[in-house]
């Protein structure tokens, strides 16, 4: 608390949480209870449907650099995901992680599928690494190779609109170069 109050005092208008969504969700209500509503900018690994339930004073001012956005998943990738978020009763809670987990899965899968019988880590490294644009049906394409060890580089900006409890994109897709 004494660290908000002194952001606060040094009027800073701009905050980056690089910390769990336990402690996302700390800062913000500790932050309204102090009377400071600065931007939050956060990391979409860590976001959470928690979030939603923010102070209204927070309406639009929390950003997330997203991996995906709803408009990324295929029809196939939803019914997927809808059986196995029916079959297993998953938690809304965490909505996001899991179709992200659910697109890795699918990357393995495909690994182990071009990999064959004979696998080994080397074999699936090598077929891991030939993977170009592709296609989860809930991400965007995906690509690795020798010197690239992340499928997607790049995000999506959103805001949280706090009064309709959804995501605004504010941003079209960013590629880090």
């Amino acid at each position: 608390k004494k660290t908000l109050i002194g952001l606060k005092q040094q009027h800073y208008n701009q905050v980056y949480l690089l910390t769990s969504s336990l402690n996302q969700q700390a800062f913000i209500r500790q932050a309204n209870a102090l009377n400071w509503w600065p931007y939050v900018m956060l990391p979409g690994s860590q976001f959470s449907n928690a979030l939603l339930s923010s102070p209204m004073k927070f309406n639009e001012k929390i950003f997330i650099a997203l991996p995906n956005l709803p408009f990324d998943y295929k029809a196939s990738g939803i019914r997927l995901f809808r059986h196995l978020y029916q079959k297993y009763r998953l938690s809304q809670r965490y909505q996001n992680n899991q179709l992200l987990a659910l697109a890795a899965a699918i990357i393995l899968r495909q690994g182990l599928i071009t990999s064959g019988r004979e696998l080994t880590p080397t074999k699936l490294i090598a077929n891991m690494e030939s993977l170009y644009r592709f296609d989860t049906a809930l991400t965007r394409p995906i690509s690795y190779g020798p010197n690239r060890r992340l499928g997607t580089s790049g995000a999506y900006v959103v805001t949280l609109d706090l009064v309709n409890q959804t995501i605004i994109p504010v941003s079209n897709w960013l590629e880090v170069k």
